[in-house]
């Protein structure tokens, strides 16, 4: 998964935190946050050179310290490459709850 994030990346989660990616791979990989299934309801994206901003709602069922529960989003994440001839890296992601 760390190669899929910029080096700059970093989350801002339903609740108002924010983490870089050190933490974020570090929270998916202690099992603490488990992403189980993300039905994706609505989605668009917008490309303008090498960034990309992808924009939805959808629901995501994760478990968090063992609770399992299922979440209405709506997402914000901005994309980047370097070069055209590079893959792109999600660089800022942002979720907010919708109505459940």
């Amino acid at each position: 998964m760390a190669a899929v994030f910029d080096d700059k990346f970093l989350i801002v989660s339903s609740d108002g935190s924010i983490e870089l990616k050190s933490e974020y791979i570090s929270r998916l990989g202690s099992g603490d946050f488990i992403h189980n299934d993300i039905e994706i309801e609505d989605n668009s994206a917008i490309v303008e050179g090498n960034t990309a901003v992808v924009s939805g709602k959808g629901k995501f069922t994760v478990t968090i310290k063992g609770n399992k529960v299922s979440l209405r989003l709506s997402y914000i994440e901005v994309f980047s490459r370097k070069d055209p001839r590079d893959s792109w890296k999600v660089l800022a992601r942002k979720a907010s709850i919708l109505d459940k």
